[in-house]
């Protein structure tokens, strides 16, 4: 899935659910958010990423600089460049 396969499988080892997200994985969330259930959640960040957030993986390759090409995603921008 991503083109470099042994970032992938560290990626993927340092998840709890052992894989990576699938496209449903997010669409399940937003259909929750987009519904009436959710009404009372508010100025959440919810991560859909497998327990990843929990794990060190993600520090330690921004601490070495592996990941200084990928670019942070970060919602609250998206939703303030909105307005």
């Amino acid at each position: 899935m991503l083109e470099d396969a042994t970032f992938e499988q560290d990626l993927i080892a340092a998840t709890p659910f052992g894989r990576l997200a699938e496209p449903a994985d997010v669409a399940r969330v937003v259909a929750f958010l987009a519904l009436s259930d959710s009404a009372y959640v508010t100025g959440q960040l919810i991560a859909v990423d497998g327990g990843k957030d929990r794990s060190d993986f993600l520090v330690d390759i921004w601490r070495n600089g592996a990941a200084s090409d990928m670019p942070l995603f970060a919602p609250h921008r998206v939703l303030a460049d909105r307005s």
